[in-house]
């Protein structure tokens, strides 16, 4: 995975940086959301496991 996307009009932003950028976003909104209902125990588990599948 190295393709590269072209944005106008001179710089490029490679595909592997914004993944991990929306894989961020999306934890931390799923984070943000598990925080509003008070789950505590949830969001340690998600976290845990977010970090072991970002890690693979």
């Amino acid at each position: 995975w190295n393709i590269t996307v072209f944005l106008p009009p001179e710089y490029y932003v490679e595909v592997d940086d914004i993944l991990f950028i929306l894989s961020c976003v999306v934890g931390l909104s799923i984070c943000s959301l598990l925080l509003m209902e008070n789950n505590i125990i949830k969001l340690v588990d998600f976290i845990v496991s977010y970090i072991i599948l970002i890690g693979v």
